[in-house]
């Protein structure tokens, strides 16, 4: 997809993301696993807004393994939230079965430094808490939030179509009507023949000696050029 193609927000998160690929994904963040950070971009043209415009901060091993979600960074609120290392630590544990955390928590600690200060060039506001703000985030398809539900669309049903009454144009079946009428045929005639011009008597004398001087004009051209 080309860059071009990418609305203000979607433009946005994409610049953001090849800047942060440069400068702070660069450095690598040492420890007994060497990592380094990654932030993602969006894949879609439009980010509807601003409101789909989240970017996945990730720790990426340098010697290969799982790439672990760290926070997220919300283009529209100019807000980056960045978990605690516990409960990253913990979900890691978890989804790979496995006892240890790769990352220790004085990595963890330099690369809270790093992401806060790299956002703060671009006047994002940065924490670290548990709670994310994409719990209260629309989906495609769902409302912004503080907007009053839909009921057609809670409810499942197809929304209802205005009816005649309700736009103030009259029923179908009276317009049909009304287009069927049409004036009689004498009355046609009529009016037809009203806008066709009578041809007065001083009208075909204009035309005769138009015609009468046309053929003068001629036969004396005729006689000059026969000279």
């Amino acid at each position: 997809m080309e860059d071009g193609k990418f609305t203000v927000y979607a433009g946005k998160s994409v610049a953001l993301a090849e800047v942060f690929k440069y400068t702070v994904g660069k450095e690598p963040i040492l420890g007994p696993v060497i990592c380094r950070l990654e932030l993602s971009a969006p894949t879609e043209e439009s980010t509807d807004g601003g409101r789909l415009a989240m970017q996945h901060m990730s720790i990426v091993p340098e010697g290969g393994g799982p790439t672990v979600v760290i926070g997220t960074a919300y283009q529209l609120d100019r807000l980056a939230e960045m978990r605690p290392y516990a409960s990253v630590a913990d979900t890691y544990k978890k989804r790979f079965r496995t006892s240890s955390f790769p990352v220790t928590p004085n990595q963890y600690d330099e690369m809270a430094r790093r992401l806060k200060g790299f956002f703060a060039q671009f006047d994002f506001r940065f924490s670290i808490s548990e709670a994310s703000a994409s719990a209260g985030r629309p989906t495609p398809g769902e409302p912004a939030r503080g907007s009053a539900p839909d009921p057609a669309r809670a409810s499942g049903a197809a929304p209802a179509r205005p009816t005649a009454a309700g736009t103030g144009r009259p029923p179908t079946s009276a317009r049909i009507a009304h287009t069927a009428k049409r004036v009689p045929v004498r009355d046609e005639v009529a009016v037809e023949e009203a806008m066709v011009p009578s041809r007065s008597h001083k009208t075909v004398l204009v035309l005769v000696v138009a015609v009468l001087a046309a053929g003068v004009a001629a036969l004396a051209a005729f006689l000059l050029l026969g000279k």
